[in-house]
């Protein structure tokens, strides 16, 4: 499983102070009885409300949903699948979320693309009619790829 640069230097420090253990994340070492009754201790200690079943509250659940959309963000839907250890790509889907400023985004690049899209549509058209060679789609490419910068 990649981790983050972040992540292996956690690791390694918890590794390092329990070396003779299997359960790197225990304040002794041993398997904590109930990892959600930790996390609701946890989340009471800093004033999180924590449930599913209370108006905003925190559940474990929304760790993963929160990782699944940070990868989705610099990545795709399969490796979003991959790393959250998923079998089906539909139920990688519901870890995606998106915002007004994902949406605005997607359609400015659109929009800085579109211009080339027409561009390339045209030569596609001038390719099926003969009107344009090998040798000519080449340079014709190249003028779209030069004036884009």
């Amino acid at each position: 499983m990649p981790l983050s640069d972040r992540a292996k230097e956690i690791v390694a420090e918890r590794i390092s102070l329990q070396p003779e253990s299997d359960y790197i994340f225990t304040s002794d070492g041993k398997p904590i009885d109930s990892h959600y009754r930790k996390l609701k201790q946890v989340c009471k200690d800093l004033g999180i409300v924590y449930g599913r079943h209370k108006d905003g509250g925190f559940i474990m659940h929304d760790l993963r949903r929160n990782f699944g959309t940070d990868i989705a963000k610099n990545s795709d839907i399969e490796t979003v699948r991959k790393l959250l250890g998923l079998k089906d790509i539909k139920t990688a889907a519901i870890y995606l979320a998106t915002n007004n400023e994902k949406l605005s985004e997607a359609v400015s690049k659109l929009n800085e693309n579109s211009h080339l899209h027409s561009k390339f549509v045209i030569i596609e058209e001038l390719i099926k009619t003969g009107e344009l060679d090998e040798k000519n789609v080449i340079k014709s490419l190249q003028k779209i790829i030069e004036n884009s910068d």
